[in-house]
C-alpha cells in the first residue's frame, strides 16, 4: 500500500511539473500577442494620423487660391533669377578688375 501512495504521489507531482509547464507556455504566448496587439495598434494610430495629414495636404492643395499662388511663384522666380545674375557677375569680377590700366 505504502508504494502505490508513493507512485501516486510522484505520478501527481508530475502531473502538477507538466501543468506548470503549459501555464509557462501559456503565459509566454499570452505575453507575446499582448505584444503584437500593441504594435498593430500603434501600427493602426500611425495610419490614421497619416490618413489626416494626407487628407490635410490634399485639401490646401485643393483650396490653393491660383492667382495669389502664380504670384508668389513669379516673384521667387525673379528673386532666383536676380540671385543667379549677381552671383554671375560676381563670378567674373576679381582683384585685377580694380587695378588702375598703368
Amino acid at each position: 500500500m505504502l508504494s502505490s501512495t508513493a507512485d501516486v504521489v510522484t505520478d501527481l507531482s508530475t502531473q502538477l511539473g507538466g501543468v506548470d509547464n503549459a501555464l509557462s507556455v501559456a503565459l509566454s504566448a499570452a505575453g507575446t500577442t499582448g505584444a503584437t496587439v500593441q504594435t498593430v495598434s500603434a501600427l493602426a494610430s500611425a495610419e490614421a494620423t497619416r490618413g489626416t495629414s494626407d487628407t490635410q495636404v490634399q485639401s490646401n492643395l485643393e483650396d490653393a487660391n491660383i492667382a495669389q499662388v502664380t504670384s508668389q511663384f513669379s516673384l521667387t522666380q525673379t528673386a532666383l533669377q536676380a540671385a543667379y545674375s549677381t552671383t554671375s557677375k560676381l563670378e567674373q569680377e576679381n582683384l585685377f578688375t580694380y587695378l588702375p590700366n598703368g
